[in-house]
């Protein structure tokens, strides 16, 4: 028997162990959302009257997923608008940089306007529709996939400016090039995995708790070294410049690559501890939907930071070859 064509009257009020059967009351009976059978006799713990979140898990379990996605978002939808602004400034003033760089630059801005995407359709799906159901809705699956993607990007622009910055190390290029990557195939594995159950509460199964850890553990390991190695290849400048007026602006430096990367990796870190720590919670959410953000626009600042420093000592531009804001390639504007 079909259930009544009144869908959007429906209300939960009752589910398994398992919380992956719901039982559904009409106007017209009670069906249970997995089979779509009739349920002839309800459990008297299934009485349909309001009750509050402690008393009701399901309810319990879509305020945890409403409240950190609905939180991300509307951190995540002003952080992209100051991307588009940095993206304007880089794309006006820079005009002469290298096709691959501006191009590279213009596929993380639409990328990360799909995720903003995502999550903006994430939040419409399970809160404004208010769908109490526990399955992913397509915004997080997406959120979960473009992130990932997003950060890998980032990663690999500042890798190929440490290969640069260091004089062609490989041995430091390959261990970052190792965690972008371990990032990167254990985000996808964690992602589709996710695609595949399609449900919150099999969030933390065994597979994907060793995918997320991996991935987010990768992601601040990646980002630590890539601060490290920057600060150390310029300190490494500055003793070898002789000349106070470059020491300083290559103090200058050294404090702005340390500052940007301990900001992405404060929130890698707190992605990383929300994920392990809290299991049985999706607060890592709130943070997973706007650190794609941070990293889009680390890479944008030190881009368009190239003709202030380049303003202060251009001896000091010519001879570190701007690594640490640049990719290598120097830009004719100055």
């Amino acid at each position: 028997m079909q259930p009544p064509p009144e869908m959007n009257r429906r209300a939960v009020i009752g589910f398994d162990n398992r919380i992956t059967s719901h039982i559904i009351a009409y106007p017209q009976g009670a069906y249970d959302s997995a089979s779509l059978d009739v349920v002839t006799s309800i459990p008297p713990c299934y009485e349909l009257h309001m009750m509050a979140p402690a008393q009701f898990p399901i309810f319990s379990v879509f305020a945890e997923l409403v409240s950190p996605l609905l939180i991300g978002t509307m951190i995540a939808c002003p952080l992209f608008g100051v991307t588009v602004a940095q993206a304007i400034w880089y794309f006006r003033n820079y005009p002469n940089d290298p096709n691959l760089l501006k191009h590279w630059i213009a596929a993380v801005v639409v990328i990360d306007g799909v995720q903003t995407f995502s999550v903006v359709d994430a939040t419409i799906v399970v809160y404004l529709r208010g769908r109490l159901s526990l399955d992913y809705s397509n915004g997080i699956i997406l959120d979960l996939y473009v992130s990932c993607i997003t950060v890998t990007m980032v990663q690999l622009a500042y890798t190929y400016r440490v290969w640069i910055l260091s004089g062609k190390n490989r041995y430091v290029t390959s261990a970052l090039a190792f965690l972008t990557f371990s990032q990167f195939t254990s985000g996808i594995g964690m992602s589709i995995l996710q695609q595949i159950n399609g449900d919150v509460t099999l969030l933390h199964s065994v597979v994907s708790d060793a995918f997320g850890t991996t991935e987010f553990s990768s992601t601040v390991a990646c980002d630590l070294l890539i601060s490290a190695s920057m600060a150390y290849y310029l300190n490494k400048h500055k003793r070898r410049s002789g000349i106070r007026r470059t020491e300083n602006l290559l103090e200058g430096l050294i404090i702005y690559v340390i500052g940007i990367g301990l900001l992405t990796s404060v929130f890698a870190i707190i992605v990383f501890v929300t994920w392990v720590a809290l299991p049985k919670q999706l607060i890592f959410l709130t943070f997973h939907s706007i650190i794609s953000k941070l990293y889009v626009n680390s890479l944008l600042v030190t881009l368009n930071a190239r003709s202030g420093f380049r303003a202060k000592d251009v001896s000091v531009s010519e001879s570190i070859g701007m690594s640490v804001l640049n990719t290598g390639a120097s830009s004719s504007t100055a």
